[in-house]
């Protein structure tokens, strides 16, 4: 705040203070039994002056270091409880008090918050629990169902349930996300045998579209979290197989440097414009492909990047449209600290 501000604020006080000097100066000059010389009376105002200005001057940069202390401290969103102001001062007392009440109701609603927000998780995951009993009923009839030759019915049924468990994990993993340390466990992961379950868990829709599935082989492994890595291949490859035509081809393809594994899974499919390449990371982004695929929530890839950062693995696409998609997850080798011969 610029001084003559802080003038305006304190105006009173310099109304009083001129006051004074007036006074002061009347009572010398009207009255006889006091006797002084203009030259002493002009330097005793003076010195009454260059007193009085050191005294604003320190009062006012005292002012303004606490004041900027409390707007940057606010600007930053630090601990406004550190702030050092001179409490000394009624106003910037009053100040940090204020400022000691908002940060307790800050620190009150984010618990709140937060507390709502684990109860919600536990919901999402209770209900997933619950909802996985009837999709396992309706498996059962569909076997039923395969059993009275009515094939064609069953698989309809078998990707529709392929598609409630899709979803309903996908459900599970957002909620987890938001607590994504406590949900962690590093272990030893086979790269053929995580590919191999993905492709298992996605056999009807490959099936049902007649997809070629070209599949290479590694002998690589990878240490990271087994479910959550599950997760993200298992996003790519059903976006691979709902956005490839029926009798299309996806191939997946291992490569390998000296620092690096590089899981890449290419299709034939509707491929992703240059307009929209960049977005399809984005929370609920779904572009073009949203208008020809209306069951697209958009969430797959957002979640999928956000697991990837806290993994520190990469995930990267490229594409034409009309042609190809090609995703490939580059995941890091395992520190040669680690490769410890087993006794």
């Amino acid at each position: 705040m610029t001084f003559f501000k802080y003038i305006k604020e304190n105006l009173v006080k310099f109304i009083y203070i001129i006051s004074i000097f007036i006074v002061i100066n009347l009572i010398i000059y009207l009255t006889n039994d006091i006797f002084i010389e203009n030259e002493d009376l002009l330097y005793l105002n003076i010195l009454l002056l260059t007193i009085t200005i050191l005294f604003i001057l320190y009062e006012y940069f005292t002012w303004k270091k606490d004041f900027s202390k409390i707007y940057k401290a606010t600007l930053n969103e630090s601990d406004l409880n550190n702030i050092n102001i001179n409490e000394n001062k009624i106003a910037t007392k009053i100040i940090n008090d204020i400022i000691n009440i908002k940060n307790y109701e800050r620190v009150q609603d984010i618990e709140i918050i937060r507390r709502d927000l684990n109860d919600l998780n536990d919901f999402i995951t209770l209900w997933i629990h619950e909802i996985k009993l009837p999709i396992s009923v309706l498996e059962l009839i569909t076997d039923q169902i395969d059993d009275l030759e009515e094939y064609n019915i069953s698989k309809n049924l078998r990707i529709e349930i392929e598609r409630m468990n899709f979803l309903i994990n996908q459900v599970l993993y957002t909620s987890r996300i938001t607590d994504f340390s406590k949900d962690l466990y590093i272990t030893e992961v086979d790269l053929n045998n995580l590919v191999s379950s993905v492709i298992k868990e996605n056999k009807n829709i490959l099936i049902s579209k007649n997809i070629n599935l070209d599949i290479d082989k590694t002998n690589s492994t990878i240490y990271t979290d087994k479910k959550w890595a599950y997760f993200v291949i298992n996003q790519i490859l059903n976006n691979s197989a709902k956005y490839t035509k029926d009798f299309g081809n996806i191939n997946i393809t291992f490569e390998e440097d000296s620092n690096k594994i590089y899981l890449i899974i290419k299709d034939d499919g509707i491929g992703i414009s240059k307009s929209d390449i960049n977005r399809i990371y984005d929370n609920g982004f779904t572009g073009k492909s949203g208008v020809h695929f209306q069951k697209s929530t958009g969430m797959g890839l957002y979640l999928s990047k956000k697991v990837s950062e806290k993994l520190n693995f990469t995930i990267n696409a490229k594409s034409k449209e009309n042609l190809y998609t090609e995703f490939t997850i580059s995941f890091n080798k395992m520190n040669p600290y680690f490769n410890v011969t087993k006794m």
